[in-house]
Formats: C-alpha cells, sequence, structure tokens
C-alpha cells in the first residue's frame, strides 16, 4: 500500500503542556500521519508572532507540509484556557487567527490532492472559517472526509446545530457516545447498536467511530453492522483514527481494523510498527 496524502485542517494553537507545544486537528493528525510513514498535510491559520511561528516550525522540523498553514497579521496565533484545578476541559477563544481561515491556491491544491480530510467542530466558530473549510472538503473530491468532533476542547459559540452541518460533507465521523444524543435528542432511549445505526444512516455516513475512554471501548458503525474493540490506558484518538481508515482503504477486515486502531491509539508515537500495513 502506497503512503496517503492525510490533512488535518481546522483548530492549531500553542499549549505548553501539550508534547509538542501545540496541538488541534491541524497538529494533531499530520502528526499521527506522519508516526505511521504517511504525508501529512496540516492547513489552519496562525498569528505573526512568536507562537505561531514556533508551531510551523514544530510541525515543518516533524516533516509536515505547512504550506497551507496561513499567517495573520492582525489577530494572535490561539491559545488554550485551562481552568486551574478544574476538571473541566480547555476552552478556545474566538479572538485568533483560526477564524480568518482563507480559501487560497494552496489550500486548494491540497484539497486536490488529499486522499483523507480530517475537520474538526470546534473551530467553527466563524463563518469565515466555515466556509473555507466547507470549500476544501467540497474540492477534495477523492478523499475520505471525516469530522472529528469531540469534547476534549470547548468552544461555547459552537452548537449542535453547526456540528450537524459540519456532517453535511463528511463520510465519516469520530465523537464521545453521548454525543450521540446532544446531536439528535430523539435516538436518547435506543441502545447502542440501534442509535448508531440510525446516526449513520441519516446523516448517510459510510463510517462512525464512538468513543467511550471511561470504559476503554470503541464502536465502530458501518453499512455491514456494528463491532465494538477494548482498549487500556491513555488513548490517542487521532493516531486511533488515522490507522483505522489507513486500515479500511487498505480493504482489511473491519473487526482487524479496529482492534488494532485501538492499539496504536495507545501506543507511543515513536514506536509505532507500521508493517501491518505492508507500506516498508
Amino acid at each position: 500500500m502506497q503512503p496517503q496524502k492525510i490533512m488535518g485542517i481546522g483548530c492549531l494553537y500553542s499549549d505548553p503542556a501539550a508534547p509538542v507545544g501545540c496541538g488541534g486537528v491541524a497538529c494533531d493528525v499530520p502528526m499521527a500521519a506522519v508516526a505511521m510513514g504517511q504525508h501529512a498535510f496540516s492547513a489552519s491559520r496562525v498569528g505573526l508572532d512568536q507562537a505561531g511561528s514556533q508551531i510551523r516550525n514544530t510541525l515543518a522540523e516533524a516533516d509536515i507540509n505547512t504550506a497551507a498553514i496561513q499567517v495573520d497579521s492582525d489577530l494572535p496565533t490561539a491559545r488554550i484556557a485551562r481552568i486551574a484545578f478544574s476538571n473541566e476541559p480547555p476552552r478556545l477563544g474566538t479572538d485568533n487567527a483560526i477564524g480568518n481561515l482563507q480559501w487560497d491556491a494552496d489550500l486548494e491544491d491540497m484539497a486536490i490532492a488529499a486522499d483523507v480530510v480530517v475537520y474538526d467542530s470546534v473551530s467553527r466558530f466563524n463563518g469565515q472559517c466555515r466556509s473555507t473549510i466547507d470549500r476544501v472538503l467540497d474540492s477534495a473530491k477523492r478523499a475520505i472526509r471525516i469530522l472529528d468532533h469531540n469534547t476534549d476542547l470547548v468552544q461555547e459559540a459552537v452548537d449542535s446545530s453547526l456540528v450537524l452541518q459540519a456532517l453535511k460533507l463528511a463520510d465519516g465521523c469520530v465523537m464521545p457516545i453521548d454525543q450521540l444524543a446532544w446531536l439528535e435528542p430523539v435516538l436518547r432511549d435506543l441502545t447502542v447498536n440501534e442509535a448508531a445505526g440510525r446516526f449513520l444512516n441519516a446523516h448517510e455516513l459510510q463510517m462512525l467511530l464512538l468513543m467511550e475512554p471511561a470504559r476503554g471501548m470503541a464502536t465502530l458503525q458501518t453499512a455491514e453492522g456494528t463491532i465494538q474493540a477494548s482498549f487500556q490506558g491513555q488513548l490517542n484518538r487521532h493516531q486511533a483514527l488515522v490507522s483505522l481508515v489507513l486500515g479500511v482503504t487498505a480493504g482489511m477486515p473491519l473487526q482487524v481494523c479496529l482492534n488494532t486502531a485501538m492499539a496504536i491509539g495507545c501506543a507511543d508515537a515513536g514506536s509505532i510498527d507500521t508493517s501491518w500495513l505492508k507500506m516498508e
């Protein structure tokens, strides 16, 4: 299997607590792709400041294509805010460069070339950013388009209607299992299998990955049905997601894909074995 061109577009922020000093789908997905021997692309917008420069250097040094990381002369690089001594997830503000993401030739080239595009719901707080990402998704004709909807980072301006809107251009989605009922209250009283199946069909998805970190369980819903896999320890969902998509596109059995994805999601990024995909 030839290496895939994997693009992470959307949120990109400075985070001193992160292993590489930054985070967001435009950081974490490309980092996971590189760890698995793939071609990685990052697309977002940072400020003309030290934080923005450090982020671009960090990603470039990791062998990630940063041509579509735009630089904004007016707005700062995004930073997340954590509440001390609180279990609440960190929050992303609205006064940052991400919201001003603009369509340009670099984004168009990446969209056309991409095999996989992963985008997030958190960055949809601004209409400019939403329309640009949607244009990228519409241009990525041959790519698998995955919505990463998670609640480990909060943006209060993003409500369920914006997430449902984001699903319209998605081929797949990954999210916490409790978000099914938040997005579609009518699913609240159904079993996981029933709810996942209805959600998949209603939004015309090819794949729905539901995560339950507290139980160490992942549920994958496709047109073929529902399968589950367990995991132990801290899971890097972007590593798991990239692994899953690679396995599916390689035509591997779904249960093998999911089991392998959970194992890779719990592995150290520097010790991931990609020989199972016959890429080496």
